[in-house]
């Protein structure tokens, strides 16, 4: 298994509010709307996780020196989810524990 240094990130909220706003907003119209809040790495996941749940175990940071991050550009996506009322992304720490509360 290949395990990559960072992970590119989008809370599950944000993409049904885009797929909403791609759907019924008249100012979206043949357009693309990328989902891309957080390009992180997976040790800075792995830290958050730390942080909220210091009684669990979690593996090891990953060993990589030269971790890639994707640039997307967004400033649509971010235009559409205002107009839905929502002001930019879920912030990635509540994207976390919203993902743990559904899963635990």
């Amino acid at each position: 298994m290949i395990v990559t240094a960072t992970a590119d990130l989008v809370p599950v909220t944000d993409i049904a509010l885009l797929h909403v706003g791609a759907l019924l907003l008249p100012s979206v119209k043949n357009q693309r709307l990328f989902g891309s809040a957080f390009s992180q790495s997976w040790n800075a996941i792995l830290s958050i996780f730390r942080k909220n749940y210091p009684n669990k175990t979690f593996p090891e940071d990953v060993k990589d020196p030269n971790p890639a991050y994707a640039i997307y550009d967004t400033k649509r996506s971010l235009e559409v989810l205002k107009e839905l009322g929502q002001d930019g992304w879920t912030p990635l720490e509540e994207a976390l524990e919203q993902n743990v509360r559904i899963h635990a």
